[in-house]
């Protein structure tokens, strides 16, 4: 059995019939997620999975957290076992993608506050996974969950969790050496799979794979799947395959506007908020990341230009509630002066800290 050893016990355990009663699968490689999912599905013997397997896609608006508590009480037909799935939990455990956001003790929470499930709902929930029914096996299958809120500790502390990062170590990737890092084994993962096909890429090509890509596994896995349908028959990949199929950027780092805007490189923070945008990113969990920014990184490498930031991201978030412009707008021109505070100091050309 392949993967992490955290994963081959699960995977040996479901094999042999026993399974937790919940199960979190979290991380950005779905597809790594998959022989871990089948496992538990095949608890339930196959002529009997129609009956006892349920599943429930958590971003389905339809779908609320007390119709996966009910049916995972539901004993299952004709005995046996019973298997609950709930796919895209991130629905109800949400990670903001923006990065850090700020409390009001001005220290960084661990994500943007998610949207909050009715208290009674969260009650029920939070007494199932502290007494879950024995013949059933419940997994939720998330990118990841908010781990600051009492939902997402709950289930932390009562699940069997397993973690599938793709190319990154962990969840978060603080410094300039961790995206490298990741970026090495980016490129490590698409040798393995250009091997395992007798295929070969030319180095611009690979270069551009790994820049539209970034640290996501799952962009990396889709770009790789178009070129390869694509060269079909030859066997090497070029540049121009790939620009055929692939084009753009992608986020590398979740903290790219707070490292962008530490070193007074303007132009690169607004791509990267061009970029997390794109990708859904709340424009008021951005502007949390700047709030940040003034109360955590700022003082050591520019204390004269803390006021008048404090003030600005102040009128900015007025703005945004009471509408006098378009949020990303707004967010710009915040940005621009931020940067523009850290240049003014001299700043700039400083080694700021890195996240």
């Amino acid at each position: 059995m392949t993967g992490p050893p955290a994963v081959r016990d699960v995977l040996q355990a479901l094999a042999a019939g026993r399974a937790a009663p919940v199960y979190l699968l979290v991380g950005d490689d779905e597809a790594a997620k998959t022989p871990v999912l089948q496992a538990i599905e095949q608890l339930v013997d196959e002529a009997d999975r129609g009956f006892n397997v349920q599943r429930f896609y958590a971003n389905d608006p339809r779908v609320q957290i007390n119709d996966v508590v009910a049916a995972a009480r539901t004993l299952p037909f004709l005995g046996g076992r019973r298997v609950v799935i709930v796919l895209h939990a991130d629905a109800w455990f949400k990670r903001g993608r923006a990065g850090p956001a700020s409390d009001s003790d001005g220290e960084p929470d661990e994500a943007p506050a998610p949207e909050a499930a009715p208290e009674v709902i969260a009650d029920e929930f939070e007494s199932y996974l502290a007494s879950p029914v024995p013949e059933t096996c419940l997994a939720i299958l998330a990118r990841d969950v908010n781990r600051a809120t009492r939902l997402g500790k709950q289930l932390l502390q009562r699940a069997t969790v397993l973690e599938f990062w793709g190319v990154k170590p962990d969840r978060d990737l603080r410094g300039r050496g961790a995206v490298q890092a990741a970026l090495e084994e980016a490129a490590r993962f698409v040798g393995r799979e250009l091997k395992a096909r007798g295929l070969s890429i030319e180095e611009d090509a690979l270069a551009r794979l790994i820049a539209h890509a970034g640290t996501d596994i799952g962009v990396l896995r889709a770009d790789l799947d178009r070129v390869f349908t694509y060269a079909a028959g030859r066997p090497r990949i070029t540049q121009d395959d790939v620009r055929e199929v692939v084009s753009g950027q992608a986020v590398l780092n979740d903290f790219a506007v707070v490292n962008a805007m530490a070193s007074g490189d303007c132009a690169e923070a607004l791509r990267q908020v061009h970029l997390m945008m794109e990708a859904g990113a709340s424009p008021y969990a951005l502007l949390g990341q700047c709030g940040y920014f003034v109360r955590a990184v700022l003082p050591p490498i520019a204390p004269d230009a803390v006021r008048d930031a404090v003030r600005a991201v102040f009128a900015a978030d007025l703005d945004m509630k009471t509408s006098r412009g378009e949020p990303q707008v707004l967010l710009e021109r915040l940005i621009v002066e931020l940067c523009g505070a850290v240049g003014r100091s001299g700043a700039a050309g400083r080694a700021p800290r890195r996240w």
